[in-house]
């Protein structure tokens, strides 16, 4: 529920809710690193205790309380700005910016699997004059002087 959480708050999951990213008192970012923070805690406590996971469930959820999230979304908004997002609650989006996000949504369900990073790290040779320096072709046929590292 954190990570869903902070997603609808970066406008990830309803793109209107980009538009007062601006108005936030703090980054988004804070639900999935520091669960102390009580306005991170009460967000996702009350997706968690709806059940809410998704963006199907939040839309009906709405539709049958309207001002579900408002409280635990106004204590990220600048204390002088809460009205602002009074105006726009529930944040839905029209159907041309929905088509969008599902869209994009699709294009990065095909996107192939980024391959494993790898790190290389170089043992200098204590009779190197040149030590901790790479030079082309340098791996190529022995790689004792080289460590790799999966991540």
């Amino acid at each position: 529920y954190r990570w869903f959480a902070r997603a609808f708050l970066e406008g990830n999951v309803i793109a209107k809710m980009k538009t007062i990213a601006p108005l936030f008192s703090a980054q988004p970012s804070l639900i999935t690193r520091d669960w102390s923070i009580p306005k991170a805690s009460a967000l996702v406590y009350a997706l968690a205790k709806a059940q809410i996971d998704n963006r199907v469930k939040l839309e009906q959820k709405w539709a049958t309380e309207p001002k579900f999230l408002l409280s635990e979304c106004s204590e990220w908004i600048q204390s002088n700005r809460t009205h602002l997002l009074d105006e726009i609650w529930p944040p839905k989006d029209d159907p041309e910016e929905k088509k969008k996000l599902l869209a994009r949504q699709k294009q990065l369900q095909f996107l192939p699997p980024l391959p494993k990073r790898s790190s290389v790290i170089l043992r200098p040779d204590s009779d190197s004059a040149d030590k901790g320096r790479i030079h082309e072709g340098d791996a190529a046929s022995d790689d004792s002087d080289i460590e790799y590292l999966s991540d």
